[in-house]
């Protein structure tokens, strides 16, 4: 298989190992297992969006899913997830180079599930991304994101989050729309790292301005695990844990599913501070911001 932009056949041939129940695997993962406590795998069609090196996809498609999309938009992983896709000899799966922000470009129809795992949160415009996908569902979306921490919480983020989040909750227009989050700083080189493909900044929506934004797109939500108590199921629960769902660092696990009549039209995506669409987000760290980093910095080498 080669790349449709430079006609170039990938060059690496890795797999991605993961400790499952205290075996290394790589025909399973935690979220594959999460998955399957949700939906039938064996004969219905998922797309994995964001698929870094397409260790989740394979595991589906290993699992008797009748077709499996991996869609990632850097070079360096997409020739991974070919690479081990076809060591393996895997015919349901196909590995796609392409932008999530532009996926009707690539035709590739509509899915019974579409996975959408630590992708989100890599977005300045979370919503236009969310009404893109939900042209692509066919039944369920299953969303795993981190969400704009609540101020009590700032105590318990994970070191990178206290060095990323601007500091206090923003308002943006996202099409058009009033949504409320938290800006993140994305720093390193965009090629090579797991954050962005373009942008050094993304916006977190907060828990509301999430809901808001999957119902707006078309969805409805039928589950939404953040805590981990007593009425999360067990494979959720376990499998959550290992994946961080929860305050300390934010993620979230949605199920969603699709209303066809109430898909929006897709529209080019647009970010800005009014209502008017007239005025760029402001995203320069402030003073305030500053301290905060600092501080940070300072309870990291307090810990260790």
């Amino acid at each position: 298989m080669t790349d449709p932009t430079t006609g170039k056949a990938p060059q690496t041939t890795p797999f991605r190992t993961f400790s499952v129940d205290g075996e290394s695997r790589t025909d399973t993962t935690h979220r594959v297992q999460i998955v399957e406590s949700i939906t039938p795998i064996a004969g219905r069609s998922f797309i994995d969006i964001g698929a870094c090196d397409g260790y989740e996809a394979r595991a589906l498609a290993v699992r008797g899913a009748s077709r499996v999309v991996a869609l990632e938009g850097k070079q360096v992983h997409w020739e991974q997830a070919v690479r081990a896709a076809e060591a393996l000899g895997i015919p349901n799966h196909q590995a796609i180079l392409g932008d999530l922000r532009e996926i009707e470009r690539y035709d590739l129809g509509s899915f019974d599930c579409v996975c959408c795992f630590g992708v989100l949160y890599h977005m300045s415009n979370p919503f236009n991304v969310l009404k893109r996908l939900a042209h692509v569902t066919e039944d369920l979306l299953l969303l795993e994101t981190h969400i704009a921490p609540e101020p009590w919480t700032e105590a318990e983020l994970l070191p990178k989050h206290q060095g990323a989040l601007l500091h206090g909750t923003r308002t943006l227009y996202l099409d058009g729309a009033r949504f409320e989050g938290r800006i993140c700083i994305h720093r390193g080189e965009h090629a090579v790292s797991k954050g962005s493909l373009d942008e050094n900044w993304t916006f977190w929506l907060t828990a509301s301005s999430l809901a808001k934004a999957l119902t707006r797109a078309g969805f409805s939500i039928l589950e939404w695990h953040h805590e981990l108590d007593a009425q999360t199921p067990d494979t959720i629960d376990k499998r959550g844990r290992e994946l961080g769902l929860g305050y300390a660092n934010t993620k979230i696990l949605v199920v969603a599913k699709i209303d066809p009549a109430r898909r929006q039209p897709i529209t080019p995506g647009t970010v800005s501070s009014d209502a008017a669409g007239t005025m760029p987000p402001r995203i320069q760290e402030t003073l305030l911001d500053r301290l905060y980093f600092n501080a940070a910095r300072v309870r990291r080498r307090l810990r260790l």
